[in-house]
């Protein structure tokens, strides 16, 4: 069975049409900002502790020499956010995650730790790739300049497609705003789109997911990775109707306006954090 005895691997491929590269990247660190603000409070959410240009020498692990970086490193406090599964199982405190990104874009590498309580017992890496494509397909080539994936880890992974418009939505997830069906876009001139928008747009762009995730408690390891795979699903089909919904709001906003909304967003959310109620995205 996958995942009984080591990590699962999964790679997912959400296709955008009529967005370059550069402008998708924008769109993820814009949205990024919005839906940390809309999960935090009360006590649980998003606490940032670093978002800020980095010398590539400062992780010789992680980054190649010389490449321009930009690192965030993030405290993700989910007492009532997680699976009830993982909440039953995880002691009082336990729930944070520390999640380190190094965005070298085409290309961003996050990990997410627990290093508190679980240490080595768990491990999540996404690589998230933009590329320029002109079909929906995928590119041979899309992975072959990462070496931390390693060829072995990209043939055992299972391909999932994300179709924003096709893939089916829960009613607690859905609401017309976020419905590419529904949503016309005006800085793109694009939309609403039709179930058979793959062959009717003409230009795309690919998000590349390729992800990692390791949980090693003994009897619990494949259940656990499991509803983590269910999950992630969930929330990259959400979270990328989303960016497209909203696209007018963000693409015309350049790199040095989104670095300026994440040191706001991060000083909101310090705030945030001590007041309120929980927000968001609550697991039952």
């Amino acid at each position: 069975m996958e995942g009984a005895t080591g990590p699962v691997y999964r790679i997912y491929r959400i296709v955008l049409p009529n967005l370059s590269a550069e402008k998708a990247h924008i769109g993820l660190l814009y949205n990024l900002c919005k839906s940390y603000c809309e999960e935090t409070g009360g006590g649980e959410g998003v606490e940032v502790i670093e978002n800020s240009i980095a010398d590539s020498s400062r992780f010789p692990e992680r980054v190649k020499p010389g490449q321009q970086l930009y690192y965030y490193h993030k405290i993700l406090h989910l007492a009532s956010k997680v699976p009830a599964l993982i909440r039953l199982l995880a002691p009082k405190g336990s729930l944070e995650i520390h999640q380190k990104t190094w965005d070298t874009f085409p290309v961003l590498r996050s990990e997410c730790s627990n290093p508190d309580y679980m240490k080595n017992g768990f491990t999540f890496i996404r690589h998230t790739i933009f590329q320029d494509n002109d079909k929906a397909s995928m590119a041979d080539s899309v992975f072959d300049n990462i070496s931390a994936i390693g060829e072995d880890k990209i043939k055992q992974a299972r391909i999932v497609d994300i179709d924003i418009v096709n893939d089916p939505v829960p009613p607690t997830d859905y609401s017309e705003e976020s419905d590419p069906t529904k949503v016309r876009l005006e800085k793109i001139n694009c939309g609403p789109l039709t179930t058979d928008w793959k062959e009717k747009e003409t230009k795309f762009m690919t998000v590349y997911l390729f992800e990692e995730i390791e949980f090693k408690w003994w009897g619990l390891q494949t259940k656990v990775q499991s509803v983590m795979i269910k999950a992630n699903h969930r929330i990259y089909l959400n979270f990328y109707r989303k960016m497209f919904c909203n696209l007018d709001e963000w693409y015309d906003m350049t790199i040095e306006q989104i670095r300026e909304l994440e040191d706001k967003t991060k000083e909101e959310l310090k705030k945030m954090l001590k007041s309120g109620e929980v927000r968001g995205m609550v697991e039952k």
